[in-house]
């Protein structure tokens, strides 16, 4: 009986919560990207295509005739991750009313790191980042939601690339921030337990690894 209750319960929590992740995950996008996403080309000059691009188009046009999808002709989400030199990592950042809990963006930050480097995935530094025309970044953002007269708590767990794209149908070629890659989930559980989310972030990036290692074979 005690066991039918808690999951009533937690099923009414996480349904109140979800309603205020998705909010919160377009408030917090807009701002990081305003403040990470700087000094970006506002175009690459004209209208100039090499052949690849030409290809790609011709490719779009005739997936609009056949009904295929864009993902289909362009060989799936991996196939995004083909040639990428290297990645800065980027952790949002973690209420202190959850870091108590263990759970903290400085632990998040270097697991992941970690992960890369075990792999022989090239970290890019800050400095580096900062330098660089190509900005490739992974994406980590976890939010967690937690309520005092509630024993349980709630996360969604994002792992995405970003990196910069450019869009087919604006005649000057403007560049913009795009997720070329993504893997999601969400968790719930009780609030002591907020530290195995550090897990998932872990499982999650094992996923970029191994479509990274699919995309660009050793």
């Amino acid at each position: 009986m005690s066991n039918i209750v808690i999951a009533l319960v937690v099923g009414f929590f996480i349904g109140n919560m979800m309603g205020y992740f998705y909010c919160r995950f377009d408030e917090k996008r807009d701002e990081k990207e305003t403040n990470y996403y700087t000094n970006r080309p506002a175009d690459f000059g004209g209208t100039d295509m090499s052949a690849k691009d030409k290809e790609t188009d011709n490719n779009l046009i005739k997936s609009e005739k056949s009904g295929l999808s864009y993902k289909e002709v362009m060989g799936g989400e991996k196939d995004v991750l083909q040639g990428l030199e290297g990645v800065y990592v980027f952790v949002n950042s973690i209420k202190p009313e959850v870091e108590k809990y263990g759970l903290t963006e400085k632990d998040l930050q270097r697991d992941t790191e970690l992960q890369l480097r075990q792999h022989g995935i090239k970290v890019i530094t800050f400095e580096e980042f900062r330098s660089t025309s190509e900005r490739t970044i992974l994406w980590i953002e976890v939010v967690v939601l937690t309520r005092e007269e509630s024993p349980f708590a709630a996360a969604s767990i994002v792992v995405e690339l970003h990196e910069d794209v450019l869009l087919l149908r604006e005649p000057k070629r403007v560049c913009i921030v795009a997720a070329t890659w993504h893997r999601g989930r969400v968790w719930s559980d009780r609030a002591h337990s907020i530290n195995k989310i550090r897990g998932h972030v872990k499982d999650l990036v094992s996923e970029f690894i191994n479509d990274y290692f699919a995309a660009n074979p050793k």
